[in-house]
């Protein structure tokens, strides 16, 4: 990003999934931070209404993680409708009792997101983050300074300590794909495979990666709930 003189890049891990609308959830997002000031607590610039669709006032944008803390001192947040978010039936009890936690109500009819300032996201599925980020990040993180932690909690440490600005969205728009309900970072090496685009998403209304499957069945191909062996033909 730094030599190349890239303003935002997104950041995300090789076992993502998002909804089939994601598109439509980002331009959500974008109009949003656009038009609000409770998070940004100042107006756009010229240069960022022209050139920055989500502003340039972040660091890091939490739009995948496995859960979120948040700041119990800070209650500032942007709620909006999002018909392609997930709900109560769809959604993790963790993100559920965090919009609850505003005062909003989660119902198997409710389709709502939070974006919120960040505070402790665990994970980095995905991150969009600024040239200004990422230069916070390659001097505070490794380097001549070290890892003293995993690198999701090197990042929220920094966070805390007011080095890096953020902001979270909640459900997140990005979640890892789970196979036996174990992303692949959890998953025993050694354990069978079960093949391609086999396993679920928590936290989405429609999982791009299971829109996906019907397309890689190729008639007369290996039936998707057998992987093929070293002793296939």
């Amino acid at each position: 990003m730094l030599a190349e003189g890239i303003s935002t890049a997104l950041i995300i891990e090789d076992d993502a999934d998002w909804d089939v609308n994601i598109h439509d959830s980002f331009a959500l997002t974008s109009q949003q931070l656009r038009e609000s000031n409770i998070l940004r607590g100042r107006d756009l610039s010229e240069y960022e209404r022209e050139a920055a669709p989500y502003g340039l006032d972040w660091d890091i944008m939490y739009v995948g993680h496995c859960w979120d803390n948040r700041n119990p001192d800070d209650s500032a947040h942007i709620h909006f409708f999002d018909p392609d978010a997930p709900d109560m039936g769809e959604m993790n009890d963790k993100f559920r009792r965090e919009i609850e936690s505003y005062g909003y109500k989660v119902k198997n009819n409710t389709r709502q997101r939070l974006l919120t300032n960040t505070w402790s996201p665990i994970c980095t599925i995905a991150y969009a983050v600024t040239q200004q980020g990422a230069k916070k990040l390659l001097y505070n993180i490794g380097g001549y300074k070290g890892m003293g932690a995993p690198v999701d909690l090197a990042m929220t440490s920094l966070v805390k300590d007011g080095i890096i600005k953020g902001v979270t969205v909640i459900p997140p728009l990005i979640v890892d794909f789970m196979l036996d309900a174990k992303s692949d970072i959890n998953k025993d090496p050694v354990e069978e495979p079960i093949g391609p685009l086999q396993g679920s998403s928590e936290n989405l209304k429609n999982s791009a990666r299971t829109a996906l499957a019907p397309l890689g069945q190729v008639p007369g191909s290996q039936p998707p709930d057998k992987a093929p062996t070293a002793s296939d033909p």
